[in-house]
């Protein structure tokens, strides 16, 4: 009758375990394809986006280096909280807000009286509290802010190189503005919108870079 020894009977229990398996190229690129996939084919709601009705405005400011942009949102814009606009090389983003059509006139009214004034504020803070004074409703809208049905996203720019506008004045593009949306979803996820429908402002400088004190410094 044979013996066997604790080192043999542990050898054949270690035999029983399973062997923790690698996965193979093959796994690894499956679960890959089913990320693009689950990623292609995620609903609307998860990344939203801020959709055009198809005009927008932007006034330049004489004598200091600001631009305004209006855009205004499709009928059909699902409500959407704007987190914020990034700025673009040559341009920075002074202040965005979020306005109704109704509030359209007044921000229109408040621009005027501070940017074609003869001298308008060269900093963008002041530049904000002159608007403000005039009675542009800067308090209100900032965002974040929900974007809805006909609202529009009003951006000021600063202007911070003039070198950097296209040569020969125009050249908009709607499908490549350069400039990127922050957009909140539904799970409080943060998603950007790459080359927006806003407008780009050194996409409309033209001759302004040629008139005295509108560049910076």
């Amino acid at each position: 009758m044979s013996e066997s020894t604790p080192s043999d009977d542990l050898d054949e229990l270690v035999g029983l375990v399973p062997r923790p398996s690698r996965p193979t190229p093959f796994v690894v690129a499956g679960v890959l394809v089913l990320a693009l996939l689950a990623a292609w084919i995620a609903p609307p709601w998860l990344n939203p986006s801020f959709r055009p009705r198809g005009d927008a405005v932007l006034s330049l400011a004489q004598g200091a280096p600001f631009a305004l942009s209006f855009t205004w949102a499709a009928a059909e814009q699902p409500p959407v909280t704007l987190v914020g606009v990034d700025g673009i090389k040559g341009a920075a983003v002074a202040g965005v807000w979020v306005v109704t059509g109704a509030e359209y006139a007044v921000w229109g009214d408040s621009w005027a009286a501070v940017a074609d004034r003869p001298a308008p504020p060269r900093d963008a803070v002041a530049f904000v509290d002159a608007l403000a004074a005039a009675g542009a409703p800067v308090a209100a809208g900032r965002v974040p802010a929900v974007v809805g049905p006909g609202d529009a996203i009003v951006v000021l720019w600063e202007i911070t190189d003039c070198g950097a506008a296209p040569p020969g004045g125009i050249s908009y593009d709607p499908d490549l503005s350069g400039i990127d949306l922050r957009l909140r979803n539904p799970l409080g996820a943060t998603v950007r919108q790459v080359d927006s429908p806003l407008m780009n402002p050194l996409d409309h400088l033209d001759d302004w870079v040629d008139q005295p004190g509108n560049c910076p410094g």
